[in-house]
């Protein structure tokens, strides 16, 4: 296992979502692009013995105060990670939201774990929302049975691409095979600018954030994106199953939509919510499946009585 997983831990500064929130920088070895580190968050000084720990999705980044603060009802302390090229965690070289195989946020998951071992804690949750909903089992595949998981939570998890049939079938393996030898080709996301605008205050929705960290349109990801994650996906589905317990939420529906509907407030409008139902036993011996009905691609940014349900899922799953 690599040395830096037990460096000593950086001291806390304020974060940028204010009091009770506290950051602490995680230099991470160099990679293809240089220097590179990630960002630890938590929520409070640790007050419990178990612990969730956040993982975002792609094109994305950690400000859900909310969710820090209905985590704590459950009395469960809340930590989160901006991974590497994400976020808090982005520094001027880098391409922003790049890697080449997700196996990358390994080292940050596996440092931020021992940290929260460090605060007290015995028992931990891993939560992941959409392509962090695909890291964090890949990441409990390699390193379950090793470390004190407790349950693993997936929100809207990116197990496959919601394209075409021609596109999944062949293009994307295509693409995929071409980025593990030419991973530098950039290719621009099929992404509708309406699910950010859906989101944000500045146009349609009732969230603040920065959108330079989450912005409407993500920037071109490239070939060697493609092959990290479905080299993820094919290694999540296909072999020995996860034995930690899973909660996998999604919405109840998919929207695929070249312009605006009212139908961005209550749908995935990135992902197909039946990929999910049918990856999910591959994936863990003992999966839990939750429709979220009205849900959001996050869930946990649906309007409000739609997230108070999912909170009220997620908390009945974790108090079992």
């Amino acid at each position: 296992m690599n040395s830096i997983f037990a460096m000593s831990f950086p001291t806390y500064s304020p974060d940028i979502l204010g009091h009770p929130f506290q950051q602490a920088t995680i230099p991470l070895e160099n990679d293809y692009e240089g220097k590179t580190e990630a960002t630890f968050i938590r929520f409070r000084e640790p007050s419990h013995k178990r612990a969730l720990l956040y993982i975002h999705g792609f094109n994305d980044y950690f400000f859900q105060r909310e969710m820090a603060e209905q985590v704590i009802t459950a009395e469960i302390d809340f930590y989160a990670v901006d991974l590497r090229k994400y976020g808090r965690s982005l520094l001027s070289h880098q391409k922003m939201n790049n890697c080449r195989s997700l196996t990358e946020y390994f080292e940050e998951i596996h440092i931020s774990i021992n940290q929260i071992v460090k605060e007290g804690h015995d028992s931990i949750i891993l939560m992941g929302h959409s392509t962090g909903g695909l890291t964090i089992p890949l990441f409990a595949k390699y390193f379950e049975a090793s470390l004190p998981i407790e349950k693993i939570v997936v929100n809207s998890p990116f197990w496959d691409f919601q394209v075409q049939p021609i596109l999944k079938n062949f293009g994307i393996p295509l693409v995929s095979k071409l980025g593990g030898t030419i991973p530098k080709i950039p290719i621009k996301p099929d992404v509708s600018p309406y699910y950010g605008e859906s989101l944000h205050t500045n146009y349609r929705g009732e969230w603040s954030y920065n959108l330079d960290w989450k912005p409407i349109i993500p920037p071109p990801v490239s070939f060697g994106w493609i092959h990290a994650i479905k080299s993820a996906q094919n290694q999540l589905i296909n072999g020995k199953k996860i034995q930690t317990p899973v909660l996998c939420m999604h919405s109840d529906k998919s929207l695929l939509s070249r312009n605006w509907t009212e139908e961005f407030y209550n749908s995935d409008a990135v992902l197909n919510v039946d990929d999910m139902k049918k990856n999910a036993p591959e994936i863990a011996q003992n999966v839990e499946l939750t429709e979220i009905t009205d849900g959001m691609h996050d869930l946990f940014l649906s309007s409000k009585p739609v997230r108070e349900k999912a909170y009220q899922v997620l908390k009945e799953f974790l108090e079992r």
